[in-house]
């Protein structure tokens, strides 16, 4: 047997409470983990943007779902992989909001500006230009 491989009979028997409980209360634990991931995002975006109310550094979207902190020199996977984060950014989250991380190289954008400056910055040696209207 692997030592990740449950034994049998252990599976049946551990957490059948845990498993129950979450089926009874799925709705409530899954909107309790988007609110909790949104408030994250809400205080790393208000620390890194030095505003209550955080908008994009570039059009001053101001809508929470599309704003993102974004890298200013866009290397965020770089970093991502050095740091060794978990997804959806929370570990990035709980360190700006904790002090462990600095801020000088992050500013919030929202997601078409972020995108754009991405776009804009890879491939304007091929006199590529991104637009767009609101």
């Amino acid at each position: 047997m692997k030592k990740w491989e449950a034994r049998p009979g252990n599976r049946a028997k551990g957490n059948v409470g845990q498993r129950k409980f979450y089926r009874q209360n799925r709705e409530k634990i899954l909107a309790h983990a988007q609110e909790y991931g949104r408030q994250l995002k809400l205080q790393a975006c208000q620390i890194v943007s030095h505003l209550e109310v955080p908008i994009c550094a570039n059009c001053g979207c101001d809508n929470l779902n599309l704003l993102e902190v974004a890298h200013v020199n866009h290397d965020g996977a770089e970093e991502r992989g050095v740091a060794g984060w978990r997804r959806y950014g929370h570990g990035m989250y709980r360190a700006i909001i904790k002090g462990q991380r600095v801020i000088n190289d992050l500013k919030v954008l929202c997601r078409l500006c972020n995108l754009k400056e991405m776009i804009e910055q890879n491939f304007d040696d091929k006199g590529f230009k991104v637009s767009y209207s609101k």
